[in-house]
This record gives structure tokens, C-alpha cells and sequence, in this order.
């Protein structure tokens, strides 16, 4: 899910996202383009642990995400 921004690394669990410091992410500097999808081990992701109410969706600069921009059909599996 991937550049200096937002990295994580796969293993047998998948990715530790609930280790992440998802409001200190720079959203919209991520290049959404260039990351893998496909490559995710989406099923290895343990998203009930994921501690999602710590997030601060709110907070995060979802208005600066070049959504348009993101080439959605060139990242399915």
C-alpha cells in the first residue's frame, strides 16, 4: 500500500495497520497511482484488530487526494 509516504510491510499476518500514525500521513502526497493494489495480501489483513476508532478521519486532508486523478481500473487483480 508503496514511497517515503505511507509503507507497509506484508507478512503471514499481513500489515500492521493498527501501528500505523494514519493521521501523520501526508494523504495527499501519496502517489494512489503507483501503489500495487493487486500486490496486497488483502485477505492477510487482520482489519477487526485494526483499531479504526483511533483514527482521525476528520482530521486527514481527504480534500487534497487527487481522486479523479487515481487510475482505479489499472490496480484490479
Amino acid at each position: 500500500m508503496t514511497t517515503t509516504t505511507a509503507t507497509t510491510t506484508s507478512s503471514a499476518a499481513g500489515p500492521n495497520w493498527a501501528g500505523i500514525n494514519w493521521a501523520g500521513i501526508n494523504w495527499a502526497g501519496i502517489n494512489w497511482a503507483g501503489i500495487n493494489w493487486a500486490g496486497i495480501n488483502w485477505a492477510g489483513i487482520n482489519w477487526a484488530g485494526d483499531s479504526w476508532a483511533g483514527i482521525n478521519w476528520a482530521g486527514d486532508s481527504w480534500a487534497g487526494i487527487n481522486w479523479a486523478g487515481i487510475n482505479w481500473a489499472d490496480q484490479q487483480a
